[in-house]
């Protein structure tokens, strides 16, 4: 993955992984002080794809040893392949509490 941007230039950046058959693969999870949604990259651990998108951080309720947990989707542009990321917080920045 080429390009990344520089960190002084991010609201938010994070490292997640996603599997595929026993195959994993990295995702690189990023805010633009620029921009209202996050980028998310990865190759994709099915057919090798290199995948950028926007998302706004929609989630999608899925059960879990019995326990209801939050998840991003992400879907592989070229196979089609969907990948769970458990959601993760965001701390707001600027925003003091009085």
């Amino acid at each position: 993955m080429e390009n990344l941007p520089n960190l002084e230039d991010c609201d938010y950046f994070k490292k997640s992984t996603v599997n595929y058959d026993g195959k994993e693969s990295r995702v690189l999870i990023y805010k633009l002080k620029t921009s209202r949604d996050y980028t998310f990259r990865f190759l994709c651990p099915k057919c090798g794809f290199e995948n950028k998108f926007d998302s706004d951080l929609s989630t999608v309720k899925k059960k879990e040893s019995g326990k209801n947990k939050e998840y991003i989707s992400v879907k592989c542009k070229k196979c089609g392949t969907e990948y769970f990321i458990e959601k993760f917080k965001v701390a707001v920045r600027g925003l003091k509490k009085v």
